[in-house]
């Protein structure tokens, strides 16, 4: 199985608002979610702020969230792609 990691933020870019709308957003993550059969979140604490924002977008399965990509999962979600400081842990698509 083939694999490869997608920064969105570069490094060293430490100037933006984690609820900012990045270029990456739309440049690499809307692809990369059309074409996707499923995406999951790992590492997502349910108390926490973060996850309140998205509960409409997720789903609790096993140990992970599945997003629901039937839905909008970007816009109106990206502290969810731009958490830092470890408030979430990794996102896989597949």
């Amino acid at each position: 199985m083939d694999h490869f990691f997608v920064r969105l933020i570069p490094n060293g870019f430490y100037e933006y608002e984690e609820s900012e709308t990045l270029p990456a957003h739309d440049l690499i993550l809307r692809p990369l979610l059309t074409s996707a059969k499923e995406c999951y979140v790992y590492g997502l604490n349910k108390d926490t702020e973060l996850f309140h924002q998205c509960t409409d977008i997720l789903s609790f399965t096993r140990n992970k969230y599945q997003l629901d990509l039937k839905k909008e999962v970007i816009r109106g979600y990206e502290r969810l792609w731009n958490a830092t400081g470890w408030q979430r842990g990794s996102i896989l698509i597949f």
